[in-house]
């Protein structure tokens, strides 16, 4: 199944065409971490049940504010062979096969290597 994530803090800019069975729909604050939020961790559970293979976000700040625990999101789906596709970054973790996309492990160590600096100093 493919979903359409979204996370809004202000319920009234969420449009009536997000509500819909493939469609969810957090509304808090982005300093959640996604595992922590109502469909956040509704969409892990039905991950551990292997009934997602893709997620589509608008922009990978969807998934928080905290470089680390977005990075920790990005590598639970790779691990679980769940896609995940950004629209505004351009940014599709895996090829039509299912086969993680080489650019992305190349720009997710460079993300994991700039958090790691930003948390020691």
């Amino acid at each position: 199944m493919i979903i359409y994530y979204l996370q809004e803090s202000d319920k009234s800019k969420i449009l009536s065409n997000y509500d819909s069975p493939n469609h969810y729909v957090d509304i808090c604050s982005s300093i959640i971490p996604f595992s922590k939020r109502d469909k956040g961790s509704l969409i892990f559970g039905l991950i551990g049940q292997k009934k997602i293979s893709k997620i589509i976000v608008d922009s990978i700040s969807m998934l928080g504010r905290n470089q680390i625990d977005v990075l920790n999101t990005i590598d639970f789906l790779i691990q679980n062979g769940i896609a995940l596709s950004s629209k505004n970054e351009g940014l599709d973790t895996m090829d039509e096969y299912g086969r993680v996309k080489s650019d992305t492990i190349l720009l997710l160590n460079l993300l994991k290597s700039l958090a790691n600096m930003e948390y020691t100093n």
